[in-house]
């Protein structure tokens, strides 16, 4: 019996030092529309909890959004990389034309580069594993334009 008790007693005392996030987070399920307010909210747990909230956060229903963010952001990155080095470009919707004379001239000189006997990166892009800067840059347009009408919802 004296033992249980000690055992029980170590027990919580080992779950008090290994203390997660799931520990001490909170998750309100169909809130109000309108309460969007991070401030609005810690103010509201402090009042009932009569504690201390140190942190607050509100996160909306825009995974979609943020996705395609993400993946817009990533396929800038691979274009860049294929692109020459010395080129600043700027994606922004305004500066198109440049990118797709970036993007022509990259095409032009991967096709000389693919004459002169490169069998390994011509293989790769038919099999789909390396997209062509051309592929990529429309995957980003596309993009584009998916997330401008997402960010039209309200969330």
């Amino acid at each position: 019996l004296l033992l249980r008790w000690y055992l029980d007693l170590k027990e919580v005392r080992f779950d008090e030092d290994k203390t997660t996030p799931s520990d001490y987070t909170l998750v309100v399920r169909n809130p109000p529309a309108d309460a969007i307010d991070p401030d609005v909210w810690k103010d509201f747990f402090c009042d009932i909890a009569d504690a201390h909230v140190t942190l607050c956060t509100v996160a909306l229903n825009n995974e979609q959004l943020v996705a395609k963010l993400v993946q817009r952001r990533n396929d800038i990155k691979v274009l860049k990389r294929c692109l020459p080095k010395d080129i600043e470009l700027k994606f922004d919707g305004e500066h198109d034309r440049d990118v797709d004379t970036a993007v022509e001239t990259a095409r032009n000189y991967r096709e000389i580069e693919e004459l002169l006997g490169s069998i390994v990166t011509p293989l790769l892009r038919c099999l789909g594993v390396t997209p062509t800067e051309t592929v990529i840059w429309e995957r980003i347009k596309t993009t584009t334009e998916e997330i401008k009408e997402l960010q039209k919802c309200e969330y």
